[in-house]
């Protein structure tokens, strides 16, 4: 699970490194996503949840925000389409890994 944590953050990384944000500039949202999955690793360490599994959620938490418009990426805040694209992905993420422990 620990080689497709490493798999999705260099994903989001490639993403959202074009992706201009005003105020934040480049890459501002993959900074964004690690800053939050640090916080909820210190509010996590001490309860039982897979803290690998909420590493990926916190990571792909905002990817449904980019739109490809044009040939190019851009951000959007669309606060239903993007949380229900980064729950598909984090689906995904977690049934191909319980697939490669069988």
């Amino acid at each position: 699970m620990e080689n497709l944590l490493k798999k999705v953050r260099e994903y989001i990384r490639e993403k959202f490194k074009g992706v201009y944000e005003f105020g934040g500039g480049h890459g501002y949202r993959y900074f964004h996503a690690l800053r939050v999955m640090r916080s909820v690793e210190r509010y996590a360490s001490s309860s039982k949840v897979d803290l690998t599994a909420l590493r990926l959620a916190c990571l792909l938490h905002d990817i449904g925000k980019l739109v490809k418009e044009d040939g190019e990426l851009r951000y959007e805040e669309d606060e239903e389409r993007h949380a229900k694209i980064g729950q598909r992905l984090l689906w995904r993420c977690l049934e191909s890994s319980e697939q490669m422990k069988s």
